[in-house]
């Protein structure tokens, strides 16, 4: 019964700072919206930050958990935050791009199709980036 309330406990932090992401994510989207990006930045990696973190909560206790209705919860939830820590790293990596920050937008697509390699977002923005990285070369003569 101890090993039940610690682990619904553990399940229940890992929810709450899956709901702080959350808030982070839509923080970041009504401050990109109003053009501040500055602020829509330091809100969505706060919230990666914060989607990583329940996210090795959730893996650890979907595997470890000796109670089966915690397991399954931590299964459901870890795909919702992984989806969300996706579009996270997406939208950093398109603000980036915008801002010429090529490095970073390419490292925050790296961070997402490490997660699903078939993020069509990461995937053809990296594609765009990287044609233009080349396209420059050539322009330049190198």
């Amino acid at each position: 019964q101890a090993d039940e309330a610690a682990e619904s406990g553990r399940l229940t932090r890992a929810l709450k700072a899956a709901e702080d992401g959350q808030k982070l994510f839509a923080e970041g989207l009504d401050q990109e919206g109003r053009g501040v990006t500055g602020r829509a930045r330091r809100a969505w990696e706060a919230g990666v930050a914060k989607f990583e973190e329940s996210r090795a909560a959730l893996l650890d206790l979907q595997a470890k958990a000796k109670t089966a209705a915690v397991q399954d919860a931590a299964k459901r939830e870890v795909a919702a935050v992984t989806r969300l820590l996706i579009a996270t790293c997406d939208s950093l990596g398109q603000m980036e791009a915008v801002d010429q920050s090529f490095r970073d937008a390419v490292r925050w697509f790296n961070k997402a199709l490490a997660l699903d390699p078939t993020d069509k977002v990461a995937t053809d923005l990296k594609a765009r980036i990287t044609a233009e990285q080349i396209a420059r070369r050539i322009r330049v003569g190198y």
